[in-house]
């Protein structure tokens, strides 16, 4: 009985001991998967981090390029403005100085025209004076030739002001005309470099605005196979998880299978020493039987031995007396 209980306890024992280890396998392999996850998924984020940085570093990098290259260009475009709009300033005052050369020159011929015709009316004024004391009719004839000379006198003057006028606008014009060509062509200068800039402008705005959409789109395509890659860790962890729990549930039911066959085999063990433990009593004990059974025999042989003797012994010593 002591040797049976013996084999059962240490069959117990054996068998907890098994299930404990099986159990703490488990728990490191879902461990180790867990750990593996999370490596994995810092990895993904650190690669995350790291594109990140770099696009929005090269982002930088090609929106200072563009503006640098903007502000040269810019500059340049400014100082061409600012040069023509000098030479365009110039050029007026120059136009400004000339013209009032020409006028101070065409004032001077009016003034010359104005005293020639001063001077004839003073010579008028003074034959005038001269025949007033003359007969009525002479002195009628001398203020109508008077009026005459002086009407012909004022249309001779307006006329000869008029065209030394133009003459004198047309000689400004002539010599200043390169001038005019001039000041068309840096205004026309300064009108394309205006234009250049605006353009410029506008050409920097588009490219910050496509940098930006470029960018948007990369840090969204980035969110994007970032989120899709965690994804994928997850479910790859999850499948090799689901795996390695399908082969020891198949390694468990395998197990927990041959401890059954154990347990079966135990008792069909324990069955077969308690059967032969007990045929062995019961052989020991229907031997111990028959050897009480024979020792009573022998017992009962030499009791009736003694007995005969003890017969015999009584009715010899009556005699003997």
């Amino acid at each position: 009985d002591d040797v049976i209980k013996d084999l059962e306890s240490r069959y117990e024992t054996r068998i907890a001991e098994l299930i404990v280890a099986h159990e703490n396998r488990v728990g490191e392999v879902e461990g180790d998967a867990n750990e593996h996850l999370q490596k994995e998924l810092e990895r993904v984020e650190m690669e995350f981090e790291r594109d990140r940085k770099r696009i929005t570093q090269e982002q930088a990098k090609k929106l200072a390029d563009l503006q640098a290259s903007h502000e040269v260009t810019i500059q340049q475009l400014e100082d061409q403005l600012t040069k023509a709009e000098m030479r365009v300033k110039e050029a007026v005052e120059k136009l400004k100085d000339t013209r009032k050369t020409h006028e101070l020159e065409a004032n001077e011929v009016k003034d010359e025209l104005i005293a020639q015709a001063t001077a004839v009316r003073n010579s008028i004024d003074e034959l005038f004076a001269s025949q007033e004391q003359g007969p009525d009719s002479g002195k009628q004839a001398l203020e109508k030739g008077y009026a005459t000379i002086l009407g012909t006198e004022r249309v001779l003057h307006e006329l000869a002001l008029s065209e030394v006028l133009v003459k004198e606008e047309a000689v400004w014009r002539a010599k200043n005309e390169s001038l005019f060509k001039q000041v068309n062509s840096i205004r026309a200068q300064l009108e394309s470099a205006a234009a250049e800039r605006d353009k410029a402008h506008a050409a920097m705005q588009a490219t910050e605005t496509q940098l930006q959409e470029e960018y948007t789109s990369a840090v969204d395509g980035l969110h994007k196979e970032h989120k899709s890659r965690m994804e994928q860790q997850e479910e790859e962890a999850r499948t090799r998880l689901d795996r390695m729990k399908q082969t020891h549930e198949e390694h468990t039911k395998a197990h927990e299978s041959n401890l059954s066959g154990l347990l079966t085999l135990h008792h069909q063990n324990m069955q077969t020493l308690r059967d032969e433990h007990e045929a062995q009593l019961k052989d020991e004990e229907e031997e111990h039987h028959d050897h009480i059974m024979k020792q009573n025999e022998e017992l009962s042989r030499k009791n009736e031995k003694m007995g005969a003797e003890m017969n015999q012994l009584r009715t010899t010593i009556p005699i003997l007396a």
